[in-house]
């Protein structure tokens, strides 16, 4: 470095040195710095990435460095990393995925050397960082010149970064350079890359990439040498869509160089692929041009028509609400796994419809404002930008689509399209609360215990925090707290506390009780309306409607308090609260200020007098606050119940008000004719006080049938996930009551094994009218009271999940027949690079008199599938017909190739099974919701088979004309089935319309070989629901 060079750096470095300081928020406030220049090379035969990188990095600390850290995220893509190890642990597919690459799916960083000051120095790597120690340490106040060169291989595309994704796009380079990790007030934060977030140095990045010409580079930064590599980068800010048959006409080497410059961020990311489609568009803020870039492939054409018209919208909208776009361009790129965001640079997979991408831009653009200009430590306190994009996303949508984007009068959208749910992440959290395994907000991003807690606490609750501030402030002091907030700290790295700070001071309010309860500790919010009384009296001669309050604090976090009162002329009466920790209450025209609640007293009652009538009052209407409970913030009874007519209300179910959504149901039956009738199911929220309700008329047999279902959980007596359902119905002859209690025990985790599970159940079933539920399916008269009792347990042991489960049913008083029955069911479940290995034993015993539709068989029998709703719709339809289509039910030994064997029970054996999945085939989109595989099955048994009679009846006869032959013996098969369910081809709404939140799964099964019969191909179908 020459002198003249020398000296400039140095002027630089003291020009910023003293606008960082004067500008500090904090008077221990520091913020190093770091300029890259890169020259990499990609060779798309290898995934080799080479590379020289030149740092030079500023000390700003008061802090004397004698070590520099890097990460090398790439290092986390093979065997043995943390990131493969702690994926194991908390069971989030990373771990497999990692373990099943071959080497050169691998993804690494070889260093070749590192220099500082032109002086080689000694390096070590662990896992993901890289730790050297410098010769000369780095005082205050100066910098150091780094150099190395690199050698990476691009891992195969697993989390976030990598090669050839899902969706067929060739390079998503993210986190892929030797990065330096950053210093501040808490030293240096060199934390290994174990599945998420960043925290990056501020600077500049000049990087220029090589790699074969008929690769679009897209990229952080802004294009220098547009003329040279043409793609459409050379027009400017126009309006155009550049297919990849156009830029590939301009072709004239082999290689091609992409030069970009970033000026002030803290990554650089970029995408590679053969067939973008180049869109470009551009738009002004303040006289400023920004260009447009989308870049995807051309499968995705249609689905990205308004993208780019989106994206400008909302860099609009982002700018006026919190601060000015600063760069000159922004991409966003088919790309990832997901959505993903970095400086001026989105990746998101491009199959999408509209309400998708609208979603996904909000969130990702977001967080250009949320982490690309609030670079907050996303390791420690991603609450800031993931709580951040999630609260700014239905903002968006309600600015771009209004309140009410949905047509309801349309009876498709309300069959087919549930309402975005703008308060997803607020259900989420109070699903998730309820269950005791959530976590506080500010803790480690890699420390959760798993991946559902991270995401409640940090993405849901985090975007509450938001929320509930502008609540707790007002609206018009928020919207000045978050100008002032990307004023003061655009540019740096904003701790919890510095917010914390910018809000008590444009407020100012007292508020670090606000941030300490809901970021710091899990306790829950509920707050109700314990008594409300109104009546006409004659106050000073005037008659006047005096209304009597009394609120309780049933939770254990402390809020203000916003009361509504309505009135029955249609008007309302906004009243607040105040809580005395703020020490200042909000401000609001035409709204009453009461005196503060004491957060120490659970109970606050008041009295209001009005010259009107009051219909209904209410806590927070604008359901602001994260009560985890709001069926008791309002009073009347009607005004807690919404009724839908034809809605998939269930998707998108209110918050404050318990639910039903009626639709007619019409079905047909051979035997019972058209079955015209009304179906309905209610809860609060997703399943509290679950009702399912349904009445049909079988208009060949002249009666109903009815089906009536209550469920709910039992949180307060056997805790945590625990609950009952009652059932009552009467369906196609069968008249059935059904009580159960169980209790999952999960001591760990809520999503990651070991599970444990017990129920215990009576049952009452009887045929009436005589009339038995399948016509060729045997089925014994008579009444059966029976008590059960099951237990299930889920374990994992490396890549195999294990799952065990006990099964006892026996008749209790007043049975026409006594019987008792138990099975035993263990499976196991090994996932490998190329297949998924299933085993199932199976041991069932039965005594007594047990009737037919009891019985174990080679697949289920008459009564499992009877209660199988999409067996029992299918098959009723037309009997003869569904035993020619070979329509079957798996169950019992699971002994499949013997599905059509209805005559044949088994009084006791055991069974094991084979199934052996074919991966590799997933590989491919067409095939990624089909399973091809292998499978055998061996038995050995007693089986009874009901047989013509030839002469008189025997004694062992149960129906006349026929006799019992009983049997011991080994049975077994082997074939290959596929399994595929259709509807994951179809956007998710179809799938909503015919199951709900279930998905229909359709099993083709070719059985070969049987025992003592010759091999030939044989088939049959099954058709069922899975949760």
């Amino acid at each position: 470095m020459g002198i003249t060079a020398r000296f400039n750096t140095k002027l630089i470095f003291v020009v910023f040195i003293i606008l960082n300081f004067s500008l500090a928020q904090r008077s221990d406030y520091f913020q190093q710095r770091v300029d890259y220049t890169m020259d990499v090379s990609l060779d798309p035969k290898t995934h080799k990435l080479t590379g020289k990188q030149t740092a030079i990095y500023y000390n700003n600390s008061p802090d004397t460095l004698r070590e520099i850290y890097y990460h090398l995220y790439l290092n986390a893509f093979k065997p043995g990393s943390s990131m493969q190890i702690r994926g194991d642990v908390i069971r989030n597919g990373l771990g497999e995925r990692i373990r099943a690459m071959k080497p050169d799916e691998y993804g690494w960083t070889n260093v070749k050397f590192l220099k500082a000051d032109d002086e080689d120095i000694d390096f070590e790597i662990f896992d993901t960082i890289l730790r050297a120690k410098l010769k000369k340490p780095l005082a205050p106040g100066h910098f150091v010149k780094l150099e190395m060169e690199f050698e990476s291989q691009i891992p195969k595309q697993t989390r976030r970064n990598g090669r050839n994704n899902r969706e067929g796009i060739d390079y998503s380079m993210a986190q892929w350079y030797p990065k330096i990790c950053e210093y501040d007030f808490e030293g240096w934060h060199a934390d290994q890359y174990i599945e998420r977030e960043f925290y990056g140095v501020w600077g500049n990045f000049d990087v220029k990439i090589t790699l074969p010409s008929d690769y679009l580079v897209g990229a952080t930064g802004v294009i220098q040498n547009p003329n040279e590599v043409m793609c459409g980068y050379e027009l400017g800010p126009v309006d155009t869509v550049i297919f990849p048959q156009q830029w590939k006409k301009e072709l004239k080497t082999q290689l091609k160089t992409w030069h970009f410059k970033a000026e002030n961020v803290h990554d650089f990311a970029w995408v590679a692929d053969r067939d973008y489609i180049h869109e470009i568009t551009w738009m002004t803020l303040d006289n400023d041009t920004v260009i447009i870039h989308l870049l995807y492939q051309p499968d995705v054409y249609m689905l990205w028509r308004e993208t780019g018209k989106f994206t400008k919208e909302i860099i609009k909208l982002y700018s006026e609400w919190f601060y000015k776009y600063p760069y000159k361009s922004f991409t966003v790129a088919q790309a990832g796994d997901g959505g993903m965001e970095y400086p001026m640079l989105i990746m998101i997979t491009g199959y999408r419809g509209r309400t998708s991408m609208i979603g996904i831009l909000a969130h990702e653009i977001g967080h250009n404002w949320f982490y690309g200009l609030i670079g907050n430590n996303e390791s420690k306190e991603a609450w800031i930008d993931e709580g951040g994009a999630s609260f700014v996303t239905p903002r968006v949508f309600r600015k771009l689509l209004g309140e009410k984007w949905r047509n309801d009068s349309s009876l498709f959208d309300r069959l087919l399209r549930p309402e975005f749910d703008i308060f997803g992440g607020y259900k989420n959290y109070i699903r998730f609360s309820q269950f005791g395994y959530e976590e506080p907000t500010l803790l480690h991003s890699d420390f959760f215990r798993e991946s559902v807690a991270y995401t409640n606490a940090v993405y849901g609750k985090g975007a509450s925090v938001f929320e509930m501030l502008e609540y707790v402030v007002g609206d018009s002091v928020f919207d000045l707290i978050m100008k002032e907030f990307f004023k003061e700290w655009s540019f740096k790295h904003p701790t919890t506390k510095d917010f914390e700070r910018v809000a008590e001071r444009v407020s100012g309010m007292e508020l670090d009780w606000f941030f300490d309860q809901w970021l710091k500790t899990t306790r829950k919010c509920d707050y109700g309306i314990e008594s409300f009384s109104g009546k006409w009296i004659s106050e000073n001669g005037l008659r006047k409607y005096s209304i009597k309050v009394k609120l309780r604090n049933h939770g254990q976090i402390v809020m203000p308090i916003d009361f509504y009162i309505y009135f029955e002329d249609g008007t309302y009466q906004k009243v607040i609260i105040p809580l005395d920790l703020q020490l200042k209450p909000k401000k609001e025209a035409n709204a009453i200020i009461l005196p503060h609640w004491f957060w120490v007293n659970p109970v606050y009652e008041f009295e209001l007098s009005f010259d009107k009538k009051v219909k209904m009052v209410e806590i927070d209407s604008r359901l602001k606050l994260r009560d985890v409970n709001r069926l008791n913030n309002r009073t009347g009874v009607f005004n807690k119940v919404q009724i839908k007519l034809l809605e998939q209300t269930q998707l998108n179910p209110p918050l404050e008000r318990y639910w039903f959504s009626v639709r007619p149901s019409i079905w047909f039956a051979q035997r019972d004719g058209a079955r015209p009738g009304i179906f309905t199911n209610g809860a609060y929220l997703f399943d509290y006080n679950e009702t399912k309700f349904g009445l049909w008329l079988n208009t060949r047999t002249k009666n109903f049938d009815y089906f009536i279902n209550y469920r709910n959980n039992t949180f307060p007596i056997l805790e945590r996930l625990s609950g009952f359902q009652v059932e009552i119905f009467k369906l196609h002859g069968l008249r059935r009551l059904y009580f159960e209690i169980f209790k999952d025990i999960r001591p760990l985790y809520l999503t990651v094994p070991p599970f444990y599970n017990i129920s215990l159940f009576f049952e009452h079933t009887m045929l009436v009218e005589n009339k038995i539920p399948f016509v060729n399916l045997k089925w014994d008269a008579g009444k059966f009271n029976t008590l059960g009792f099951t237990a299930g347990i889920t374990h994992i042991i490396g890549n195999t999940t294990l799952y065990g489960t006990f099964s006892l049913k026996t008749t209790s008083s007043n049975s026409t027949k006594n019987f008792t029955k138990f099975s035993i069911e263990i499976k196991q479940n090994t996932t490998l690079s190329k297949f998924e290995f299933t085993t199932r034993f199976y041991l069932a015993n039965s005594y007594g008199q047990t009737p037919t539709q009891e019985k174990f068989y080679f697949t289920a029998n008459p009564y499992e599938q009877f209660l199988n709703q999409s067996f029992r719709m299918i098959y009723l339809i037309n009997e003869k017909f569904s035993e020619k289509a070979r329509l079957f039910l798996k169950g019992g030994l699971n002994l499949r190739g013997y599905f059509d064997r209805a005559n044949t029970w088994i009084e006791k054996g055991g069974s094991l099974s084979f199934d052996l999945t074919f991966l590799t085939l997933r590989d491919f989109t067409f095939f990624r919701q089909i399973n091809f595989s292998a499978f055998g099955d061996v038995g050995i048994m007693k089986t009874g088979e009901l047989l013509p009679s030839l002469v008189m009846p025997f004694p062992e006869d149960t129906t006349k004309g026929y006799v019992i032959l009983y049997d011991y013996g080994l049975r077994y098969d082997y074939g290959f089935e596929i399994k595929f369910q259709p509807f994951t081809f179809i956007p998710s709404i179809a799938e909503n319309l015919i199951a709900g939140f279930n998905r229909l799964s359709i099993s083709m099964v070719f059985p070969i070989g049987l025992t003592y019969e010759k091999p030939r191909l044989r088939w049959a179908i099954e058709i069922k629901v899975e949760r």
